[in-house]
């Protein structure tokens, strides 16, 4: 990291996005172990690489509810969002700069459904309950920049 290649990394996916889809990133998406690494990382000065105090909001209601979690700090003026199923090799993370703009997601209210025919010799009914989801994760391909040769962090 103090040779500022990883820097360099996240520039040019973030640039990527831009120049393929004509519009900047939103996002971060990276595993929290990606995330502690960047947050407790250092230079050469003793000084954090990630800025201190942008560790998130001080309420959830100070910040935007993406996906199921709380962006918990910018890295190139872009939100990052923590997720324990990003994929991790054996020696490299993967790191996502995305437009969540560009991503669907559909669903349907809940359907009760009362069927007393399958166990009506028992005089029982069966209760169900539905509920339908589809997502699109890009319309445009282009909106979605991977970053896959991150060295896997050391104690983490």
């Amino acid at each position: 990291m103090a040779d500022g290649t990883f820097w360099k990394g996240l520039g040019q996916v973030a640039a990527g996005v831009g120049n393929n889809r004509f519009y900047a990133p939103e996002a971060w998406l990276m595993a929290p172990r990606r995330w502690f690494w960047i947050a407790s990382s250092v230079d050469a000065q003793f000084r954090p690489i990630a800025s201190p105090g942008n560790t998130g909001p001080a309420t959830a209601l100070q910040a935007p509810y993406v996906g199921g979690s709380y962006s918990v700090g910018p890295i190139l003026g872009l939100p990052v969002y923590m997720d324990g199923v990003i994929p991790a090799g054996a020696s490299a993370d993967t790191i996502f700069a995305c437009r969540p703009s560009d991503m669907f997601l559909w669903e349907s209210a809940d359907k009760f459904l009362v069927t007393p025919q399958p166990l009506s010799g028992t005089l029982q009914v069966r209760i169900s309950l539905a509920r339908y989801a589809a997502f699109m994760s890009s319309r445009y391909p282009a909106g979605i920049g991977v970053m896959t040769s991150v060295p896997q962090p050391t104690n983490y």
